[in-house]
């Protein structure tokens, strides 16, 4: 497939001289043009240069979702600036961290997150860009002299598409994130593949319901929108609630999220309240879906072309995508295929060769969505990227006859016991056949010479106990493999970027395991 050559800022303004007037957004009661994003996006770039911040600044974005938050990206490519896309909910100390370790010189900021950045003082330049600065901005932006607005586009035209555009924070465990940065370039194709692979045109309206500093939203929501020139809908919060207003608000057509956000929306019962029968497309993504829930939100939300996708912040971030007109049995088992000029190898570990079709090792790609490498940690780089070009992505899985990936879990969620490598999305998938049991998340837990014992973390509508949860485990699996412990909870924690945050989890079920007798399985709530 061709390759786009541009950048960024380059196609938008394209597009705003052809799209004008037209709404490329809604939020709340407002409707917001291209041509007034383009225009408040370059008072905001103004302002930047005025503070000499140019080509190659990192200029941080920490806020919630909104109008401004696209105005903010905007600003910052005009300049060739790289945004850095930060986790509001992130804490002061976590924020300092990030600015020591980056370096940023400025950052756009909303009421949610400028106490914090009150208490960071190596920060240059803060913007705010609360809601009800948009009046403001608006009007400042229209009353910037023509002579600013050409040097905005002065600088504008000395960015190159191979330049950096974006820095992304991996979620590790430990530590602070890494940095990942990303090309114009990479972030332009991938986004336009995603486009092709769903089939989006003019005519539809994505409900935006996925956070901005996650890699996922911004490419698939915001940067598919240059592509398909479509109309964004932000929803006001990332509930459930929120969600199904804005699609039955707007006749959204299509909605991208993680598989917990769909299942949330399922299993609200306000959901019945409400027409969401407009939603046609969308992609499953972020997480691995369990087959059975693909086929639940396919058939019951009903969105008959959700796709699945594999990605990485890594990989800016599509690695694969269901083909379009696959039946919703083949799309609910795989991951797809290779996006166009992108290739995928499984590689044995520790023989460090490939494996043929079926067997299952390391997931490893090749192309030019693939990061260069982590942000000043050369040695990190190192363990992820080899010198032929490949990119180990620490995921495990198998490709097919046909070339269809399939995801078994992560290389470091593995579970050991007594010499024996455990997948843990293989006794999911075993208990969530189980009826009335809606969420299953497991991962071993640490113990005195097998190394590990297997935990299951359930969600229910009915009231199994843990023995009967074994019992059934039981029958299909190996004694092995039986979860020697089980824990009930209402609802799994989430991180802001709507994934269940397995180590909150983890620490809590290791805190009910503390409280509790010693016995073959443990119940807690």
């Amino acid at each position: 497939m061709e390759f786009l050559d541009t950048t960024i800022g380059c196609l938008f303004d394209q597009l705003v001289r052809n799209k004008g007037e037209q709404k490329l957004l809604h939020f709340k009661d407002a409707s917001i043009s291209w041509q007034e994003i383009d225009r408040i996006s370059t008072k905001m770039a103004s302002d930047m240069l005025s503070l000499n911040m140019t080509k190659g600044s990192r200029i941080a974005i920490l806020c919630q979702n909104s109008p401004l938050y696209l105005c903010a990206l905007f600003a910052i490519w005009k300049i060739g600036g790289v945004a850095v896309l930060v986790n509001p909910s992130y804490k002061t100390h976590e924020i300092n961290q990030l600015v020591d370790y980056v370096g940023f010189r400025g950052v756009f900021c909303d009421d949610f997150c400028i106490k914090k950045l009150q208490k960071t003082t190596t920060v240059e330049f803060i913007h705010y860009i609360g809601m009800d600065a948009w009046d403001s901005l608006e009007e400042q932006s229209r009353q910037l002299p023509p002579s600013e607005a050409e040097r905005v586009a002065g600088q504008a035209r000395e960015v190159q598409p191979r330049d950096m555009a974006c820095m992304l924070f991996t979620s590790g465990t430990t530590g602070v994130p890494k940095g990942v940065e990303l090309s114009h370039f990479q972030m332009l194709n991938v986004a336009k593949r995603a486009v092709d692979a769903m089939r989006w045109n003019e005519g539809d309206i994505v409900c935006v319901s996925l956070p901005l500093f996650h890699v996922f939203g911004l490419s698939t929501c915001i940067l598919a929108a240059l592509f398909h020139q479509g109309t964004l809908c932000f929803t006001s919060s990332y509930k459930s609630i929120e969600i199904i207003k804005c699609v039955a608000k707007h006749r959204c057509t299509v909605l991208n999220g993680v598989p917990t956000m769909f299942l949330s929306m399922l299993n609200n019962p306000e959901k019945s309240h409400y027409d969401l029968s407009s939603l046609h497309s969308g992609i499953i993504a972020g997480s691995g879906v369990h087959e059975r829930d693909f086929l639940k939100v396919v058939r019951e939300l009903p969105i008959p072309h959700l796709m699945q996708s594999y990605g990485q912040t890594e990989a800016s971030p599509s690695i694969t995508f269901s083909p379009y007109d696959d039946p919703v049995e083949k799309r609910a088992k795989s991951t797809g295929k290779a996006i166009p000029d992108v290739e995928i190898r499984i590689r044995d570990t520790k023989e460090d060769k490939d494996l043929p079709a079926g067997q299952r090792g390391e997931v490893e790609i090749r192309g030019f969505n693939t990061m260069s490498g982590y942000f000043h940690l050369p040695a990190e780089s190192k363990k992820v990227l080899r010198t032929d070009g490949w990119m180990k992505t620490g995921d495990i899985g198998y490709l097919d006859q046909e070339g269809y990936l399939y995801i078994v879990g992560r290389a470091k969620e593995m579970i050991i016991r007594g010499g024996e490598n455990i997948s843990p999305q293989e006794i999911e998938e075993i208990i969530l056949s189980m009826d009335g049991i809606t969420q299953v998340k497991v991962f071993g837990m640490q113990e005195e010479v097998i190394q590990e014992s297997i935990a299951a973390c359930i969600v229910q509508t009915k009231n199994y106990s843990a023995q009967a949860i074994q019992a059934h485990a039981r029958t299909y699996l190996a004694d092995y493999k039986v979860p020697k412990y089980i824990f009930f909870f209402d609802q799994f924690p989430e991180q802001s970027n709507g994934k269940v945050d397995v180590k909150k989890l983890k620490a809590m079920a290791d805190q009910q395991r503390k409280n509790a007798q010693p016995s073959p399985a443990l119940s807690s709530r």
